[in-house]
This record gives structure tokens, sequence and C-alpha cells, in this order.
């Protein structure tokens, strides 16, 4: 019976070249659109393993001395921590959450991985609230280890191993071809660096004050206090004169949150556009493909109705036709798919675009059998008779 199917399929096969590219392209195109809206939503639900509230990152710009920058920033640090209304201070090497961050490449067994880079104090993690799955943080005195250290996150780790990611804690790492190794000392749950993506990130230990400090607030500051406190110090510091503006707006890092919400809806929103709009066209393209069918094969139809075939058998045909035709257009667009997820696996994480692919197939499928009910309802519904005096 599908051997039938099959022949009847193939017969013109020149004429349904094109459905068949249409639809290999639509299916292409819905599968990376599905995994890639579910990878963003099922990372935005996942919380950034980070604390942003109450957060305001500082770069002031020294004058051009950096002999004495280490000295004056540790000397900032610590005044800052004495205002009653700062909760904690801690330095960064200029990476910020939500905001780009440089990639470094590790190599490991052989194999090379881009990672981004967070370099930060002892004081971070405190700060940020940054969870350890396993190890420990950097502490102060570690920058005088013969052997560097780092942290990584648990998406990272599972690129450097398929174990778990504790069994890395101890082992050593190649920087980017560099002739020192770097020790795992510990493993951070998770770490968005970009508020949506969840991508590996390698943390470094800052030995020497840098130019970016991020301070907490206490919850209940006064903010018109705060931004006083904060730039009498500033004024202290031998730096380049600073804008007029409150150091408190635009500084905080729950604002930045919000405009990379903002992005990351555009990104999800523009991509779902995309997918309403392939999936209104393969509804096109099988309707005309099934209602070319009945009109062409109406007399085949009339005759089998003749000879005794049911409606229920005829809808059948059709349908199992529709699908054959599908899974064909399926299975080449799936391959090219695996090809590029093989490509790029750091962009797709593999539970969530499974998830996204299986829901893209039901729907394709369910869409299908939807477009085939009234085309094989009106061919069932053809006259044995009526159809051959028409032909």
């Amino acid at each position: 019976m599908m051997l039938t199917h099959f022949n009847r399929l193939t017969r013109g096969k020149h004429k349904k070249i094109l459905p068949l590219i249409t639809l290999f392209v639509t299916f292409l195109i819905t599968l990376l659109g599905s995994c890639y809206i579910s990878n963003k939503i099922f990372q935005y639900v996942q919380g950034e393993g980070y604390d942003y509230k109450n957060i305001i990152a500082l770069t002031p710009k020294l004058k051009d001395d950096p002999a004495k920058d280490a000295e004056i920033f540790s000397n900032f640090r610590q005044s800052l921590i004495r205002l009653k209304t700062i909760e904690k201070a801690a330095f960064t090497d200029g990476a910020i959450p939500y905001q780009p961050s440089p990639k470094v490449q590790i190599f490991f067994n052989g194999q090379a991985h881009w990672f981004h880079s967070f370099g930060g104090d002892e004081h971070i993690a405190d700060l940020l609230n940054i969870k350890l799955q396993a190890g420990k943080w950097f502490s102060s005195q570690q920058d005088q280890d013969a052997e560097k250290s780092i942290v990584l996150t648990a998406k990272a780790a599972s690129y450097i191993s398929s174990d778990s990611p504790e069994t890395l804690i101890g082992k050593t790492v190649n920087f980017g071809g560099r002739k020192e190794n770097f020790k795992v000392i510990g493993i951070v749950r998770r770490f968005k660096v970009t508020f949506q993506d969840e991508a590996p990130v390698i943390f470094t230990y800052q030995s020497q004050p840098s130019r970016t400090i991020l301070v907490k607030h206490r919850p209940n500051a006064d903010m018109a206090q705060l931004d006083k406190e904060l730039k009498g110090l500033l004024n202290q510091l031998p730096i380049t004169p600073i804008s007029n503006e409150d150091l408190t707006e635009g500084k905080y890092l729950e604002a930045a949150r919000e405009e990379a919400f903002k992005e990351s809806k555009t990104k999800i929103s523009f991509p779902g556009i995309i997918s309403l709009f392939v999936f209104f066209n393969v509804m096109v393209v099988f309707l005309v493909i099934t209602f070319g069918y009945v009109r062409k094969r109406k007399q085949e139809i009339g005759v089998r109705r003749a000879v005794g075939a049911t409606r229920i058998s005829v809808y059948q045909s059709i349908l199992t036709e529709n699908l054959l035709f599908t899974s064909i257009a399926y299975a080449l667009a799936l391959i090219v798919f695996l090809q590029v997820a093989t490509v790029f696996p750091e962009s797709w994480d593999k539970s969530y675009s499974t998830i996204g692919a299986s829901s893209a197939t039901s729907l394709i499928y369910l869409l299908i059998i939807l477009c085939t009910l009234y085309p094989a309802r009106q061919a069932a519904k053809i006259h044995p008779v009526e159809a051959l005096a028409e032909e």
C-alpha cells in the first residue's frame, strides 16, 4: 500500500520539484526559527545567576599615571565602603553584566573553545551574590601563586568535559596558547553576560584594582545623598573632568537589564513574525498541492469510487501522499538543520533546541492534516458518473 502511494507521488516528479524545494526551505526556516525562539524563551525564564538590584557601575578615567592606579583605586574602594549609603564595592576588568564582554580561547585535551571572559577581584562574587556549584572563589593571596586560577560556569565546564563539572576542580587548562596554565578552582552554576544568553563564561582574578568598580548601595539609601557622596569621592581622585549628569542616572545594572530585556523581546518577536509567515506559507502550499491533486486526478478518483472505494479510503489516500511528500522535504530540512547545529554548537542548547524542533515538527504535521481535510473531503464527494462524464 505504501509503495502504491509512493509511485503515485513520484508521477510527474518534475512538476513536484518546485513545491518540494518550497517546503524544504519553509521547514528549514521553521526549525531554525523555533529552536532560536525556544532557546531565548527558556533562557529568559532562567535567572541570571547574580543579583542586579541597587548596583551601580562606575568607570572614572584616571590621568596618565598608571603606576599609581592600583593604589588610587584601592584607596577609593576603602573610602566607598566607609560610606553609610554603600554596602559593598568590588573591581572588575572592565566587564559589566548586560554588556558585551571580551572572548578568550581555551585549549583543553587538544580542543579549542571560545568563552566570555569576566575578570574581578575577591569581592565580586559576594557583591553580585554569585552562586558556586563546587570549589571556591578567588582569594587575595592567589595572585602570588605560580599557577594562575580560574572559575568556570557549568556551561563552560560542559564544553570542556562531558563529565560532571565538579571533576574539573583542580585540573589545568591552557589559555589562548600562552605558556602558563590556569588551574580550575571553582564552578559557578550560571552567569549570563548579556541577560538572555547563558553563554560559557570564564572568571579570572584581578590581582590589581582596575578602572571599573561595581558599587552596591543600601536598599533604603537616599539617592540624592548617594549621588553627592560619590561625586565628592570622585572629585578627590586625579581624574579627568566628569559630566554634570547625576552619577546614579543610567548607571544602574537594573536599567541596563531593562534595556537588554527590550532588545531580547525584539530578537524574539522578529523570528516569531517570520515563523507565522512561514506557517501561512505552508498552508498555502499544501492547499494548492492538494486542490491540484484532486483536480488532475478527478477521473482516477471517480474510477476508484466506481469500483467500491469509500470516501474514507479516498481521504486516507490523499492524506498519506501528502504526509509522504512532507516527510521527504522535512527529512532534507532536518539533515541541513543538524549540520548547522553542529557548526555552531555553542549557539544551541540541546535540551531547549529539542523542545523547539519537536514543537515545530508537531505543528507542521498538524497543519498538514488540517490543510488536507477540506480538499480531501471535496475529493471524497466526487460522484463516479459525474467524474467519468466530465472526462
